[in-house]
This record gives structure tokens, C-alpha cells and sequence, in this order.
């Protein structure tokens, strides 16, 4: 086991040049843009970032992955192995190569804002607005433009650096980490902030944290090299276990390591079946194809037994496995009307799903496909697989193996299975009872309140995609002092159009609610039934906002109990 010290720019032009290869046991790029931010700001600090991890082999007979990052076919007589590091070499390749580098997953594209006038001492930010970044990058919700909104609030000025926005994009004080670790000197970036000269009393200042940032491209990492003579399964155990001491990695990952040591090229053949299911709109994750393979093979979901699995097993169960999870996956899109995967609160219930079927011969008749969906919905709305030990309960599912029995252990978890207004409260966008709720609603035909268009994740125009309408506008209700909680309750958030949500914007509830309300010539309007909206025009003022509220909450409810009650 050899150690140096290599510096960045050093790793990044050994990648480049096909000398640092990714194994196969490695996962795929996964840092989030946020990720990226913060190992930009330890580097520019000097902060201690972690060592690297390789193993040099011939790489004769040993598979491989692609980087997420182009690099040159260049043949080599050895190649050392990436076994630790990967996201953080990849992270600075795609900022320090900049337009050189061919990224191979566009969506992965990277830049991050340095700001020139940041406080001095790290205790003078402000982490409530890294903390808002954190969750906009993790935000799950058909919102397209809440996020900016929110962001127009907040005064980024207390930062060091963010995640590329449009609010800084165009403020001279705020500098691309890409555009300035792939330029030559300060010059234009002096003069974009305004910097007219040497006299100027910020020159010293700003030069100096340019030059600090463009440093971190000679940053030093410690590098531990595993001995060639190593075999491929006995360096599979050294990664299994040093992930496994931290928690960057994954019970997944680990076991796709094990699995993939054991059946060379296997990787080849998760990532075609993955693309397959991405194509026909299934977005599904590596780790629920693995998870799925480990329950088809020993009925429980605990990945500890994935070393004793014998190869030829693992081979002889991978036609069946992929046979469950199509069946799943059309299953939930075509009866049960799951049109994307993003409604479902846990991944879990595709393996479950899949498990199930395989295990009675894809035999479905209409009273089982009734009673999952009647499992389905409050086990999705209330979070089965969201709250404590998820892999535990999960393989409870898995052994129980009939709708019946999950019905009784849901009830047992959370004491009864209705839905009703008090489980409403205090729901956001990301609850599971959000997306139970445009689930239902297309079921009963929902429609957008202008085109008539049915509500759908899948509009092909980007003016009908679905975003969530606060029906009594946000900014109205800020401005009466409302909380943050209770303005995005889902009692006040409907489907609608990109388009329909603009035109309405800011009017006044008790005015354009009206408008629709009038369309109606003396009956109640589709819309107002379809989105369980409440007719008392009453309550559409902003002092009336809680009773709104309430009101909404008690007809969702009811179609809740509507939609469960049809099901038996």
C-alpha cells in the first residue's frame, strides 16, 4: 500500500488521460449541485476534504464503468482504480475543465457563485440561506416558480459561494467558479466588480480571494494506493468496508459492489434494464433493481446475505426479476393510474409490488387489484415507508405477502385506515396525501381551470404543465402576516396549468373565484367539484383564510372517502 500527496489539477488530468478508471462496483455520479458548493467552499478554505482511495491494476480483466466526464482513449500499461473519491474528482473535473469536458449526463452540468465581497470569518453567515438552497435542490413538488419567489426575499450578500441563480448570475460582485478556474488572471473580474485601479480600496481585497479561489486546482489530497497484487474480491471487501465505516455510501451500493465482484458484467445488465424502464417513463433507481433481485432470490429485503448468494443463483433470477418489476411498473401506471413514479412516497412499493406478483404467477384478479389500491392509498398518504426503520417494515410486507395482511399491519401502524380532515393538517407539498390528491382528482377528471385540459405530469407544452395554485395567492397572504406553514398548506393548493397559474397570479380570491364560481349560470362548476373547492364565497376574503382552510380540508377529505369507499 503506497501513500502521496497529488494535487488537484494533478487528479483531474490523470482522469482526463484514461489513467484513473472507475470500477465497476462503483455507483454513477450522484452529488448534487449543493454537494459541490460546500467541497468548493472547504477547498477555498483549506479544509480537510478527505483522502483517495485506488487500487493500481493492469486492468486486463477487470470491469469498469464510464466517469460521468469525458476522457481520452489513451492505453496505459496500468490504470489505477477509483475506489474513494469519485464524487469530488468528478465535482472539480466538471468545474475545472469547463467547456473541454464532454459531460455525459447534461442534467449534471455545474456551476457554482463566488462571492467577492464575503464575509470574513465563516461565523458571520447566515445558514438559514444555505439551509433554503439545501432544500430547494431536494424539493419534490410541481411548483415551478415558488422557488424563485422565495428566493427574491433573501439577501445572498452573507454568502461565500452558491449554487448557480439567476439572482446572482448578473451581479458584477458574484464571480462563475468555472469561468474563473478556466481563465488566466483576474483582470476581467476586477473590472466586471467595478475595480477601476490599484488605488482602488477593494483591489487588494478582491485580487487576493481570486487567487485563493483559482488555488484550489493545486489543493492537496492524501492518495492511498492498494498493491496490484490484490484480487479483485479482496479489494471489493477493503471498499465494502471502508464505506461501510461512514455513511456516503448506500446498503445498496455496497451490495451492488459485492454482487458485481462476484458476476462480472452485471453492472452492463442493471444499467440496460434501467434504460429500458426510463424509456417507457419508469425514471427507477439502480438500488430498487438491485433490492428487488435480493428479495426474488431470499424473500426478505436485508442485504447482509448478498456474499453467500452463489453466481449461478444470481444469474438464474435476474429474467425473473426484471419480468416482476415490468409488471409492477405497468401495473401501477395502467390500473392503478400512477402515471409517474414522483407520486409515490417510497420507492419500496415497486419492490414490494413486484415480490408480490412474482410470487402468485402474475395471477391478478379485480378483488386483489382493489384491495392494493386500497392498501395503496393510505399506506402512500400516511407514509409506510417514510418514517423509521423503512427497510424493516418493508420486509414485513415482503413476508406477510398478501393485501389483506398489509391492510391489517397498516392498521396497526397508524390505527386506522380512513383519511380524514385531521390527517390533512398541516400537509405540504411533499406529503404523501398531496400527491394521493392529484391522483384522485385525475381519477374523477380534473381538469385545468381555462384550457379544460385534463390535469397530467406529462403535458408535452411547458404552458400546461401542472404546477400547484395557491387559490388564495401567496403574496396576498404574506402581506397579511399569514405563516410560511399555512399559506402552502395542501387546503390551498390546486392543479393547474403553467399558463392558468399566471393569468390568475395575484387576483383577489373573492373577485376571480367569484368569476369562475358565476360561470356556473345557477349550478356549481365542474372545477369547484373536481378540485374540491369551497362554494361559501364568504370565505374567499383573506381574513376568512383559516375557515377556507377548513372548509377545503372537509371536501378533500370526503373524496378521500369517496374514492376509498368505491373500492370495497
Amino acid at each position: 500500500m503506497a501513500k502521496q500527496e497529488k494535487k488537484v489539477h494533478e487528479l483531474i488530468e490523470d482522469v482526463e488521460n484514461n489513467q484513473i478508471r472507475l470500477p465497476e462496483m462503483q455507483r454513477g455520479y450522484v452529488w448534487k449541485s449543493t454537494q459541490v458548493r460546500d467541497l468548493v467552499d472547504s477547498l477555498y478554505r483549506k479544509y480537510p476534504a478527505g483522502n483517495i482511495l485506488m487500487w493500481e491494476t493492469s486492468g486486463d480483466d477487470v470491469p469498469t464503468r464510464n466517469f460521468a466526464v469525458g476522457q481520452k482513449e489513451v492505453v496505459h500499461t496500468f490504470y489505477n482504480l477509483l475506489l474513494d473519491g469519485q464524487q469530488r474528482i468528478t465535482s472539480l473535473s466538471k468545474l475545472i475543465r469547463g467547456n473541454s469536458v464532454n459531460v455525459r449526463d447534461k442534467k449534471n452540468e455545474i456551476d457554482i457563485y463566488f462571492n467577492l465581497d464575503h464575509p470574513e470569518k465563516i461565523d458571520e453567515i447566515e445558514p438559514e440561506y444555505y439551509e433554503y438552497q439545501d432544500e430547494v435542490e431536494t424539493e419534490e413538488n410541481t411548483e415551478g416558480t415558488e422557488a424563485e419567489s422565495e428566493s427574491e426575499a433573501l439577501d445572498f450578500n452573507r454568502l461565500t459561494f452558491i449554487v448557480e441563480s439567476k439572482k446572482v448570475k448578473n451581479d458584477p460582485n458574484w464571480v462563475s467558479v468555472r469561468q474563473l478556474l478556466n481563465s488566466k488572471d483576474n483582470t476581467d473580474f476586477l473590472k466586471r466588480a467595478n475595480i477601476t485601479g490599484f488605488d482602488d480600496p477593494r483591489y487588494s481585497k478582491y485580487n487576493e480571494r481570486l487567487n485563493n479561489l483559482r488555488a484550489i486546482k493545486d489543493y492537496v489530497f492524501n492518495v492511498i494506493t492498494l498493491d496490484r497484487k490484490m484480487s479483485y474480491e479482496e479489494v471489493t471487501e477493503i471498499f465494502v468496508r471502508v464505506n461501510s465505516a461512514g455513511t456516503r455510501l448506500r446498503g445498496s451500493d455496497l451490495a451492488l459492489a459485492q454482487i458485481t465482484a462476484k458476476w462480472r458484467g452485471s453492472l452492463a445488465l442493471f444499467e440496460e434494464f434501467q434504460k429500458e424502464c426510463k424509456n417507457k417513463g419508469y425514471d427507477l433507481d439502480l438500488s430498487i433493481i438491485v433490492r428487488a433481485l435480493v428479495v426474488i432470490i431470499t424473500g426478505q429485503v436485508k442485504f447482509k446475505p448478498v456474499s453467500a448468494i452463489p453466481l449461478d443463483k444470481y444469474i438464474e433470477t435476474w429474467e425473473k426479476t426484471k419480468r416482476a418489476l415490468s409488471f409492477a411498473l405497468d401495473f401501477m401506471q395502467n390500473t392503478m393510474h400512477i402515471a409517474d413514479l414522483s407520486l409515490l412516497t417510497s420507492p419500496y412499493f415497486i419492490v414490494l409490488l413486484a415480490y408480490y406478483f412474482h410470487s402468485i404467477d402474475y395471477s391478478v384478479s379485480t378483488e386483489i387489484s382493489n384491495k392494493i389500491m386500497l392498501w395503496y392509498i393510505p399506506a402512500n398518504a400516511k407514509g409506510r415507508y417514510s418514517r423509521g426503520s423503512m427497510e424493516t417494515l418493508l420486509d414485513q410486507d415482503v413476508k406477510l405477502c398478501k393485501p389483506d395482511s398489509w391492510l391489517d399491519i397498516l392498521k396497526a401502524q397508524f390505527g386506522k385506515l380512513e383519511i380524514d380532515e385531521i390527517d390533512l393538517e398541516g400537509k405540504f407539498s411533499n406529503s404523501g396525501f398531496y400527491k394521493n390528491m392529484f391522483l384522485i382528482m385525475k381519477h374523477y377528471g380534473a381538469k385545468d381551470w381555462e384550457t379544460n385540459l385534463g390535469i397530467s405530469l406529462n403535458n408535452m407544452n411547458k404552458k400546461d404543465k401542472i404546477e400547484s395554485h395557491h387559490i388564495i395567492p401567496q403574496d396576498l397572504l404574506k402581506k397579511a402576516k399569514y405563516p410560511k406553514e399555512m399559506i402552502n398548506d395542501i387546503a390551498n393548493l390546486a392543479f393547474v396549468g403553467k399558463k392558468t397559474n399566471g393569468k390568475i397570479s395575484n387576483s383577489k380570491p373573492e373577485i376571480y373565484l367569484k368569476e369562475y364560481l358565476d360561470k356556473g349560470k345557477g349550478s356549481v362548476p365542474e372545477m369547484f367539484v373536481q378540485h374540491c373547492i369551497p362554494t361559501d364565497t364568504a370565505l374567499y376574503t383573506i381574513d376568512r383564510y383559516p375557515d377556507f382552510l377548513k372548509a377545503r380540508r372537509k371536501l378533500i377529505a370526503e373524496l378521500f372517502g369517496r374514492f376509498l369507499g368505491e373500492l370495497g
